[in-house]
């Protein structure tokens, strides 16, 4: 992972990036939902941004559960800071570091959530520490843009790339986005959203 690109497109992104997320709530929604969380759970947002994903998390697992958010870049993580710090959220540890190489304890988290975060699901490394992370029977969830086909991929798959260039370093991957988690973790189900254009992936730890 080209860490040094991550952090400059996410220092200018971080500005407005809970703006053109918008459109994208309801893949966020269930996303968040195939992680089958329960009061008490731990999750991993590995890749968490600005925290968008942290008040669907925190309903979920309740006072009880656990959250760590890992995100490279210090300009998205100081708005998950304060969005934090603004709930009174207590139950939230977060992470400035690499995904490829951020410290958590092995078996530790009942779930991984992967949202929009294709640098990461384009990474072995940054894969197989999540995976390390979760636990036997674990689900681990990742959503992201990908390519389309059919008649409507000539529309709109430049524009799902053009856009994606903005929040990422590497375009490889575009087809099957979840291949790495998929060759990890073994069977995969995937759901496509958005004409096609997003997908969802789920896959189980066993």
């Amino acid at each position: 992972m080209d860490i040094d690109a991550i952090k400059r497109k996410y220092r200018r992104n971080a500005v407005f990036y809970n703006l053109v997320d918008r459109p994208l709530r309801r893949v966020r929604e269930r996303a968040v939902a195939r992680l089958d969380l329960r009061p008490g759970s731990s999750v991993l947002d590995f890749g968490c941004g600005t925290g968008l994903s942290f008040g669907m998390l925190e309903r979920a697992v309740g006072r009880d559960g656990r959250m760590i958010g890992v995100d490279a870049s210090p300009d998205m993580l100081a708005q998950a800071r304060r969005l934090v710090a603004h709930h009174g959220w207590t139950n939230v540890r977060l992470l400035e570091a690499n995904a490829e190489g951020v410290a958590l304890d092995l078996e530790s988290v009942d779930a991984v959530l992967c949202f929009y975060t294709h640098d990461i699901m384009q990474s072995d490394a940054a894969i197989e520490t999540a995976a390390a992370a979760l636990r036997l029977g674990g689900r681990f969830v990742a959503a992201g843009a990908k390519r389309t086909s059919g008649l409507r991929a000539r529309l709109l798959n430049p524009v799902t790339v053009t856009y994606s260039r903005t929040a990422i370093a590497n375009l490889d991957g575009f087809d099957r986005p979840w291949a790495h988690l998929e060759r990890r973790l073994g069977s995969i189900e995937v759901e496509e959203r958005l004409w096609g254009t997003a997908y969802i992936a789920r896959a189980i730890k066993t």
